[in-house]
């Protein structure tokens, strides 16, 4: 199946736009227009993305552009890679390998670089946080205080929910499960591979 490409995807992000805002389809001259091409190259546009299935359009009858499902998770949905596994418990050895790929939401998740890991453990459950969760992970090395985050601990990965004791110029690693109990370590020996900003659960 042929990919779209940028400026099919701009032409596709224009026409949803065009329809949220006037509630009908644009014509074949309103795209030329608005991207400074002539109406027969705007027509083989429409044409090939009603080919690769985007599009759909009446024959012959102005303004019947229509999106498809297709499109319209073209346009709301990417796909991240998931990087292993962290462990909401115990910590596990790092391992950065692509495992596969999650799809999360565009406009929701649109600023930054992120991955998924697939939580091992019930440390972080009190945060709505389970053994087999996806969390979707933003990349930054500076948490901020009460973030959860993705730590890295002497090689090894664990998901805890981090504050600063700077009285005591250390970092506390601190788990959603009252059985447990927090873990404190020095700056040094942490390094903080991103922040949790989103988790999602599939059922068999």
């Amino acid at each position: 199946m042929e990919n779209i490409t940028r400026r099919q995807k701009e032409i596709l992000l224009y026409i949803n736009d065009f329809i949220e805002q006037n509630q009908y389809a644009p014509s074949i001259y309103d795209i030329a227009n608005a991207f400074s091409i002539n109406t027969k190259t705007a027509q083989e546009f429409v044409e090939r993305l009603v080919i690769k299935g985007y599009l759909t359009k009446e024959k012959k009858i102005a303004r019947t552009i229509q999106l498809t499902e297709k499109a319209v998770d073209e346009l709301t949905q990417r796909s991240i890679p998931i990087l292993g596994a962290t462990a909401a418990g115990k910590p596990i050895e790092v391992v950065e390998d692509i495992k596969g790929q999650i799809v999360i939401d565009k406009k929701r998740f649109s600023d930054g670089e992120f991955f998924a890991l697939v939580v091992r453990g019930d440390s972080m459950k009190e945060a709505g946080i389970l053994d087999g969760d996806f969390v979707i992970v933003k990349r930054t090395e500076l948490p901020r205080d009460g973030d959860i985050v993705v730590a890295l601990i002497d090689e090894e990965v664990t998901l805890k929910r981090l504050f600063y004791d700077y009285q005591n110029h250390q970092i506390i690693l601190h788990p959603e499960n009252n059985q447990l109990k927090d873990t404190y370590i020095n700056p040094d020996s942490f390094k903080c591979a991103g922040i949790v900003v989103g988790v999602q659960r599939y059922f068999d």
